[in-house]
């Protein structure tokens, strides 16, 4: 079988460098267990809202150009999406605002001329968590929520915004064995100090 690269372009919330850790000791002990290579595909992000087409740079950083206040986020339990896995997070109302905020993107974006995947494909879905792994359709989706136990919840109210874009070199659909990605577009966020 051929292998056929497929582009994808989405937004997604990274977060500190404390929180990446605790994600990254989750998704380790999952490879670790079940062998699931898509733990390791990606740093830990939750993924936001993937783009149609191939939106620019330039109509991206618009978007982010009026600044992004951060909001406080707490994690929760490990939950499985469409053949994925995430720990939750949980904010009071920021994350909601957050994603009327990007919508513009998907809405109304600028093309670059440059072929991508149609906008009804997602590499992984957007959910408000973050990415753990896929499945990988070896595994049943209640033995990693029974055998991996998440962290405390934990919260966290700085973060940043990123465009990512990744190229996959798909054989079959196994997107997490040839992953390139890049984040071309990267703004920090911070809760306001209260006076």
């Amino acid at each position: 079988m051929n292998e056929a690269k497929k582009k994808y372009q989405f937004i997604a919330l990274f977060p500190p460098d404390n929180v990446e850790l605790k994600i990254i000791d989750l998704r380790r002990r999952i490879f670790s267990r079940f062998g699931l290579v898509s733990a390791m595909a990606f740093p830990p992000l939750i993924p936001l809202l993937f783009l149609p087409g191939h939106t620019s740079l330039d109509c991206l950083r618009e978007i982010f150009r009026p600044g992004f206040t951060g909001f406080e986020l707490t994690t929760g339990v490990i939950t499985p999406v469409s053949g994925c896995f995430y720990l939750t997070v949980t904010s009071e109302s920021g994350f909601e605002e957050l994603l009327e905020r990007l919508e513009p993107a998907r809405l109304n974006p600028k093309k670059t001329g440059i072929e991508s995947t149609s906008s009804d494909e997602s590499l992984i879905p957007e959910f408000q968590g973050f990415f753990l792994a896929h499945t990988e359709y070896s595994i049943k989706p209640e033995n990693v929520i029974t055998l991996i136990e998440p962290p405390q919840p934990f919260s966290f109210s700085v973060f940043s915004l990123a465009v990512i874009e990744t190229t996959v070199n798909v054989k079959g659909d196994r997107w997490w064995e040839k992953i390139i990605w890049r984040a071309p577009v990267m703004v920090r966020c911070r809760k306001p100090k209260r006076s």
